[in-house]
């Protein structure tokens, strides 16, 4: 896990590590109140100590190593931390098949760090992970993220009715996909 290191102009994309836990830290506790219904805005990081960072990173680490999801922190080339990104494994077999999710913190919107960390992840995910269809699922009304992953390449799909129960009720999800083996994003 420690060798998947990404660069872009602007950003680093690498696993979370212990070290990264003031940097992580002081940017959960510089967001700002909520800006979309998508956005948690200020969140309770009082739980959230040194030890339990740890905890987070080595649970991190040991769905990685089994597969289950591949956790990304994004860091300005200053160190600090500006999101996160990951892709679930969905299949593997003969699909090699992932979801993309990512989040931003709200401080740091407006500044294409999304486009530009996603775009270098997408760019070796099949050479680094093996997966060849990435799919994003995605609220309806979140017109940000849309605009996002068309930037990206992605494209619409289908729309899957109560497929995920968020909030205490069962949500649409429009589904956006893009096959990578033969794609050379820009």
């Amino acid at each position: 896990m420690n060798k998947f290191f990404l660069e872009s102009e602007r950003l680093i994309i690498r696993p979370l590590e212990e070290s990264d836990y003031d940097s992580w830290y002081t940017s959960f506790m510089n967001r700002g109140p909520s800006l979309t219904p998508f956005d948690d805005g200020i969140l309770d990081m009082s739980m959230c100590d040194i030890n339990w960072f740890k905890n987070l990173v080595n649970l991190q680490r040991k769905e990685w190593e089994s597969d289950i999801v591949y956790i990304f922190g994004v860091f300005l080339k200053s160190g600090e931390h500006v999101g996160m990104l990951n892709i679930v494994t969905l299949a593997r077999a003969d699909m090699q098949w992932g979801e993309l999710g990512y989040v931003f913190h709200n401080q740091f919107w407006s500044n294409g760090y999304a486009f530009e960390s996603i775009l270098a992840l997408l760019n070796s995910t099949y050479e680094k992970l093996g997966f060849h269809h990435i799919e994003a699922q995605i609220t309806p009304g979140n017109e940000r993220s849309e605009n996002l992953v068309r930037r990206l390449g992605l494209t619409y799909e289908t729309t899957r009715k109560d497929f995920s129960f968020e909030n205490g009720k069962w949500t649409d999800k429009l589904i956006y996909s893009i096959n990578l083996h033969n794609n050379n994003l820009e």
